[in-house]
């Protein structure tokens, strides 16, 4: 003991407390080693994983190359053929995109609803380049088909939303093709 009785023992730490002052300084060592791994990780592989599940319901593109029918079609209730005013503002876009040279964009976004519809939509850009007058409706139709059916306007339309619902999508392709199957079967 010393002069004023305290032990040179005491001042030192326990045992105990040096052991966790040991593992504490491995543990840390250990993270620091990891942390490169852990960041090459998420950088190579989480971050494209979430950039591409957020690119399959983010598609802007149609909105932006075709503001005016985007617009009317929003106003659309979709129960029947859209009315002249949905057709004019078709035509108008897709003159536009003709004179931009996007029009093969516009019938690739399309076509990714409706197979074959690209060719349509190339082969009528050029009919109303060539008839600008209305109506439309009659231009359109004339040109191809394809217009005069309701649910190709229900596949623009839903090609028009920036943001997808790709769970709502995947059900509703899911189900046609039950139904697809279940008439198949029962045609047989």
């Amino acid at each position: 003991m010393t002069d004023r009785g305290i032990s040179p023992l005491a001042a030192e730490p326990s045992l105990a407390a040096r052991l966790r002052r040991a593992d504490r300084a491995r543990r840390l060592m250990a993270l620091v080693l990891v942390a490169p791994s852990l960041l090459y990780i998420v950088i190579l592989f989480v971050a494209p994983i979430g950039l591409l599940l957020c690119r399959a319901a983010y598609d802007p593109d149609m909105s932006r190359l075709a503001p005016l029918a985007t617009a009317a079609l929003a106003r659309w209730d979709g129960r029947a053929l859209p009315d002249e005013p949905v057709f004019a503002a078709m035509a108008a876009d897709l003159k536009s995109a003709q004179e931009s040279q996007t029009v093969g964009m516009i019938g690739k976004r399309i076509n990714y609803e409706i197979p074959g519809a690209r060719s349509a939509i190339v082969t009528t850009a050029r009919e109303l380049a060539r008839h600008p007058e209305a109506p439309y409706r009659d231009a359109m139709i004339g040109a191809d088909p394809m217009w005069a059916s309701r649910d190709a306007w229900v596949a623009i339309e839903r090609a028009t939303r920036a943001v997808h619902d790709v769970v709502g999508t995947g059900v509703a392709i899911l189900t046609a093709q039950r139904i697809g199957t279940a008439t198949a079967a029962t045609d047989q």
